[in-house]
């Protein structure tokens, strides 16, 4: 592990790890392909390249830098080459998922083909940042998916659209962005609520709900006014989950 210094960039520190040998250490190797897809070479296929390193656990004797893939066995459109498929060093056990696709082949589409080529290529485009949110479990890379399956797609669209459609962000990720601003919203109220009151922040909202009659405590209690309306409906749905509960029971 190196550390640098923060303007030069230049190597200030160093620390050395002394492995132990008769035990198996994680490390993530990189693979290289080689040999020549008959897909690729008769069939005019495009090779798709999903993994570009895999993570093994190994004896450190048997470390290697590069991993052989053998994309000669991909013969046929659709042909994928697995995790599973791959020739470990000695003493290796995979950490990598088995499952998933390290290459494989497509058909190319020519764009000039027209609309539905032009939306193909963006689904393609979209699947490659799926692969990556599979690879690295890097969820910020879903709005681009949902922004290349959706808007992409219907911009392939060469015939004018005969009245407007309006394009709409994804409900899920809108109700999830929703139901987070409702949450920090219901937490900020019970906070003032708790303080001005000097109540717990358990009894805040429905001890706020009995003395909302009276318009001087929303002046004290400083809420906006979208922060009263949003305490009633909060009280209103505790209330509900009490009885539901107490049903249960």
């Amino acid at each position: 592990e190196v550390a640098l210094h923060p303007l030069t960039g230049e190597p200030i520190h160093a620390d050395f790890y002394a492995v132990d040998t008769t035990k198996p250490v994680e490390v993530h190797v990189a693979l290289d392909f080689v040999g020549v897809s008959p897909a690729v070479k008769n069939l005019g296929a495009n090779l798709v390249k999903v993994m570009h390193e895999i993570e093994i656990k190994v004896l450190p004797k048997h470390l290697v830098h590069e991993i052989k893939v053998d994309i000669s066995k991909l013969e046929k459109f659709g042909d994928r080459i697995h995790v599973s498929d791959i020739v470990l060093p000695e003493s290796a056990e995979l950490i990598t998922p088995a499952e998933e696709a390290v290459a494989l082949v497509k058909e190319v589409v020519e764009e000039k083909e027209g609309e539905v080529a032009d939306a193909l290529n963006w689904l393609s485009r979209a699947d490659i940042f799926k692969g990556r949110i599979m690879q690295r479990q890097h969820w910020g890379y879903l709005k681009y998916v949902n922004a290349l399956s959706t808007a992409g797609v219907a911009l392939s669209k060469l015939e004018t659209y005969r009245k407007f459609s309006k394009y709409q962000f994804p409900s899920v990720i809108k109700t999830l962005g929703q139901t987070r601003k409702n949450r920090e919203m219901m937490k900020g109220i019970k906070r003032k609520v708790a303080m001005k009151l000097h109540v717990s922040i358990d009894e805040a909202i429905g001890l706020y709900s009995l003395l909302s009659a009276n318009p001087e405590l929303d002046d004290y209690l400083e809420l906006t006014e979208d922060e009263r309306s949003t305490a009633a409906v909060l009280y209103e749905n505790e209330k509900k989950e009490k009885r539901k509960r107490g049903k249960q029971d």
